[in-house]
């Protein structure tokens, strides 16, 4: 509610009935929540504007979405910085760390922001002796002014042998970046840290909200753009692959999305399920017209084909909501015993309201 809204957590079952609502800030905003086990609980972080400022907090939560008790007070992770906005955290389970990042800009600038990384011990407290700055450099992003539109942050952990340490992707007004950060072995400093521009490569220039999965043996990176050789003027979700390889450390190519989008697609948030050795996909979708956007999934196989990788669809689209609602904020969550779970937000006759669902995989 105005002037500030609040930051909430609970417990969601699979009747659908929410229980154990807490509120973790009077005034906050952005929240990520990231699982640290089957019983194990959750991690959260926000962006808390009860200071008068924007700082990213992190609270680690019981697997009730309760804050634990043993953590009285949430840690404060980018004190140095005035403002900051659209935290991502993951958690390390190989190296029981976690990965956090966050864009930060200036008071007097919104479009002017940089990306930072941070590594929290399980209590939370940061490892590194400062932030890492990941983008080279202060960048503009005129479209990401409208928060959680444009300017979204994905990170995760990779524990592969190809590959051990973290990711993160985010986009500038040139396109999408991706910065690989591998730790040295006290696991409080940075070893190696890889980064590309995809735009160097193949056209991302316009692309909002990134989101990265590690698909076996290479990162695949969901985005929205207006494909400029497509003659339509609204965005379509498009797929990107990310491999390591010796020398220049990071190549990029497109993969072959074999998805017809009639009208505007977004919000895409991509996740590789190592169970069936697929990518589930879920997006808002605009196809049923102006002032109406329902939330659809898919299921991809990644096949290779003549000169680059296709993900082909294995089930039909399901669409997830109702008729008549207008959803965005798609985020995708793994279930590796039995399939995935979708949450989106959703504005249907004046009404605003979050949804969960889970989707069961059969052969």
């Amino acid at each position: 509610t105005a002037p500030c809204p609040s930051v909430d957590s609970a417990s969601a079952g699979e009747d659908g009935i929410v229980r154990y609502p807490v509120v973790l800030s009077t005034c906050g905003e952005d929240p990520w929540i990231t699982p640290l086990g089957a019983s194990e609980g959750y991690a959260a972080v926000w962006v808390d504007r009860t200071s008068g400022g924007a700082e990213v907090f992190f609270r680690l939560l019981d697997p009730l979405g309760q804050p634990v008790p043993y953590q009285p007070e949430p840690v404060n992770v980018s004190d140095d910085f005035a403002e900051s906005d659209m935290p991502a955290l993951t958690w390390d389970p190989s190296g029981l760390r976690f990965g956090v990042a966050w864009l930060t800009h200036d008071t007097d600038d919104r479009t002017l922001l940089t990306v930072y990384f941070d590594v929290l011990d399980p209590s939370g407290t940061p490892l590194l002796s400062m932030p890492v700055e990941l983008s080279p450099g202060p960048f503009t992003l005129t479209a990401g002014i409208d928060t959680a539109f444009g300017e979204r942050i994905e990170i995760l952990s990779v524990n592969s042998p190809t590959f051990e340490g973290f990711a993160v992707t985010w986009v500038t007004d040139g396109g999408i970046w991706i910065a690989n950060i591998a730790l040295g072995a006290d696991g409080a400093s940075v070893a190696e840290m890889t980064e590309l521009d995809l735009s160097t490569v193949m056209d991302t220039a316009g692309a909002i909200l990134p989101s990265l999965a590690w698909a076996d043996d290479r990162f695949v990176i969901a985005y929205s753009m207006v494909d400029p050789s497509g003659g339509k003027p609204s965005p379509d979700v498009m797929l990107a692959e990310v491999t390591r390889v010796p020398g220049p450390g990071l190549v990029a190519m497109p993969i072959d999305l074999v998805l017809a989008f009639t009208r505007e697609a977004t919000y895409p948030a991509i996740g590789w399920h190592d169970g069936l050795g697929e990518l589930g996909l879920a997006w808002a979708d605009g196809r049923e017209g102006y002032g109406l956007r329902e939330v659809r999934f898919t299921r991809l196989k990644l096949v290779d084909g003549p000169g680059s990788l296709v993900a082909q669809p294995v089930i039909d689209e399901l669409s997830l909501t109702s008729p008549g609602v207008y959803a965005g904020g798609v985020t995708l969550g793994i279930e590796q015993g039995s399939g995935f779970s979708v949450a989106w937000t959703e504005r249907s006759d004046d009404m605003v309201g979050a949804r969960l669902g889970w989707l069961e995989c059969r052969r």
